[in-house]
């Protein structure tokens, strides 16, 4: 239940105004669901690994969790700094491309 809590928190760090974004809790949820199936598959599947050399550490232990966050909370400030340097389409591109990502390789 806390990874719950988290992805709340980096909402309301991250939305504008005190309003969330959709977009980027699309690309936090994506995010957590491919933590959740990496975490699963890799130990409950013998002769399996984690391809991302930076995850690699992490990848069978619960700490997946809060480094998949911390991803995602990179992947939306950078979304943030880009949307304004008034490029609002290349960030919101950004955001869907990354949870396309998350849901497609999860």
């Amino acid at each position: 239940m806390w990874h719950l809590k988290a992805i709340c928190a980096v909402m309301m760090i991250c939305g504008s105004h005190g309003r969330i974004d959709k977009t980027a809790l699309a690309v936090t949820l994506a995010g957590q669901f491919d933590a959740a199936t990496t975490y699963y598959l890799l130990n409950s599947t013998p002769n399996t690994y984690e391809m991302n050399p930076v995850l690699r550490p992490a990848a069978r232990t619960p700490a997946i969790f809060p480094v998949m966050l911390a991803a995602n909370a990179g992947e939306i400030w950078m979304a943030r700094a880009l949307a304004r340097k008034h490029h609002p389409k290349i960030a919101r591109a950004v955001l869907w491309v990354a949870a396309g990502e998350h849901i497609g390789f999860g």
